[in-house]
């Protein structure tokens, strides 16, 4: 097998998740080029246990960003879907974010629904921005210019998903890179691995009944992951996402048992339907640092919501509190260390810091503070004092679960 094949059949691999049974590959690889992962990490791949840290509070306690972290973009666009979207053609119906710690060793995945709401950027074949509404999450492919070019939409993507993670503003999280796989390659796919075996979690007319442990036909692949309106199916595209993330990880554990010399069936059947902007050493990086993982043990999150308009039809509104429970729970860290916390617990009606809290916010003055413009009764600051007025100018708690208050999302749906 020559390095130029090597290399496209790593890229085929990382762009659905595969990577992560990487080792088969990686020892093919390393005979070649010997890469240290680190350099997949940011300040020169300085592990975060050497780096100053990221501090940010949320619901009254410290918490710092976890450096040890790379992630990755996982895309899946169905163009099988094109012919019924002559407005828009392919859309990015999978999107899944991946945080990988390369200390630990786990990895955490971020499931978005396809029609989350989210504000989507518009850019013309010169790669302006010319408009920005809210829309569905999946038209941030067809709007960034993925039907002319799948790396401009791709990164379009990753840009408006970064946006959402970022929760208005609060959070910074680092997410460039992306592999991307055209859902038309299933079947090809399932079939070059001998099939996939999957555990049905409801009965799929012509593939099983639930509860069933099933070793997919590229046919019964293409039903499982693409289809949600026949028999056996609820219709939603939140089950059709969790089908094609068992899907994809029941792909990596039929990849991981094959030899290096099954490889080139691998290849031939998926380099016309994959697509990257990692480079060849990041892409074995990453083989390297996921060789040794445990796929069961991986972390998958759907981001929560209700069902809503969205862009002209029906949609997902996702829950606010629950993304951002998600994003503190996947990126960062609690500090042990609490002392000279400066932000109020989010609080109940009643509730006030605790005496240890040095807080110079006003969140609950004692009735003796100087910190407050509460006038004596003599006072003269103000006009018409009563004297028994105490609380006139005492301000209330403003503060809430965060270091940063969250401002109010005023952006209108094109359906509103």
């Amino acid at each position: 097998m020559n390095r130029r094949k090597l290399i496209k059949i790593l890229s085929c691999i990382l762009a659905v998740l595969i990577v992560g049974a990487g080792g088969v590959f990686f020892a093919a690889y390393q005979r070649l080029k010997n890469i240290n992962p680190d350099i997949l990490l940011d300040n020169d791949g300085e592990l975060g246990s050497n780096k100053p840290k990221t501090y940010i509070t949320y619901k009254g306690e410290r918490y710092y960003y976890n450096d040890n972290l790379v992630t990755l973009m996982l895309i899946g666009i169905d163009q099988s879907e094109a012919e019924d979207r002559e407005e828009l053609g392919a859309r990015s119906d999978t999107m899944v974010v991946c945080a990988v710690d390369v200390v630990e060793n786990t990895i955490k995945m971020i499931v978005c629904p396809r029609d989350s709401k989210a504000l989507i950027r518009h850019i013309d074949t010169d790669g302006n921005v010319y408009k920005e509404d809210y829309n569905k999450l999946n038209s941030s492919f067809p709007y960034g210019g993925g039907n002319q070019d799948r790396n401009k939409g791709a990164e379009n993507v990753v840009y408006c998903v970064k946006r959402l993670l970022s929760c208005d503003g609060k959070y910074d999280i680092p997410l460039e890179k992306y592999g991307g796989i055209n859902m038309d390659g299933v079947s090809p796919l399932n079939d070059a691995v001998g099939g996939v075996t999957v555990t049905l979690k409801e009965s799929v007319t012509g593939v099983g009944k639930e509860g069933e442990t099933v070793k997919l036909t590229g046919d019964q692949a293409f039903t499982f992951c693409i289809q949600r309106k026949i028999a056996g199916m609820d219709g939603s595209d939140i089950s059709r996402g969790q089908r094609q993330m068992q899907f994809l990880m029941g792909l990596a554990k039929a990849i991981k048992n094959m030899q290096v010399t099954q490889i080139p069936s691998i290849y031939s059947s998926m380099t016309k339907y994959v697509f990257t902007n990692l480079s060849t050493d990041e892409m074995v990086a990453y083989a390297k640092i996921l060789k040794n993982i445990d796929l069961d043990t991986m972390q998958q999150t759907q981001l929560a919501g209700t069902s809503g308009a969205v862009g002209g039809g029906s949609g997902w509104i996702l829950d606010e509190e629950a993304l951002e429970q998600t994003v503190i729970d996947t990126f960062y860290i609690k500090d042990p260390d609490q002392t000279g916390v400066t932000v109020t617990p989010e609080p109940s009606e009643t509730a006030t810091p605790s005496p240890t809290e040095t807080t110079k916010k006003t969140a609950a003055p004692k009735k003796t503070t100087k910190k407050t413009s509460a006038p004596k009764k003599t006072t003269k600051k103000t006009a018409t004092p009563k004297p028994t007025q105490k609380k006139t100018a005492t301000p209330k708690p403003t503060t809430t679960h965060s270091a940063t208050q969250r401002p109010t999302d005023t952006g209108q749906s094109d359906d509103e």
